[in-house]
Order: structure tokens, then sequence, then C-alpha cells
């Protein structure tokens, strides 16, 4: 490739690098904020059934001293 040939391409690349990263940006940024919106409300959603699921052992645990307790009590 003669230096004429070189320069052109080295351009060319120049010149599709800038326009991807132009044209581009606004739908990669929409993506990542898509993604980050999605691990978010996915991380709230583990969030809220681990605290579902504490306060459901805590009920049991509740319920299974309060039995206990009654048996206790009856006995």
């Amino acid at each position: 490739m003669t230096r004429s040939q070189d320069f052109v391409a080295t351009q060319s690349m120049d010149v599709h690098a800038q326009l991807e990263a132009t044209t581009a940006t606004p739908w990669r940024l929409k993506r990542e904020q898509k993604r980050a919106l999605f691990r978010a409300e996915r991380d709230r959603t583990q969030l809220e059934l681990e605290l579902m699921q504490d306060v459901d052992i805590q009920q049991l645990e509740l319920f299974q001293s309060q039995l206990i307790e009654m048996f206790a009590n009856f006995h």
C-alpha cells in the first residue's frame, strides 16, 4: 500500500470511528440506561423477596414460640 493509500485508509477509519462515536452514543447510552434500570428493578425485587422471607421466618418463629407456650400451659 502506498503512503497516500495508507493515509486515505487511516482517515477513512478515523471518520468511521468518529461517526460511530457521535451517532451510536445516544443509542448506547439508552441501552445502558435500560440495562441499569433493569438491574436496579431486579435488585429491588430481590431485596423485597428477602425481606418478605425474613418477615415470614420471624412470624413462623413467633407462632412456634406461642404454640410451645400454649402446650406448656396446657399440661
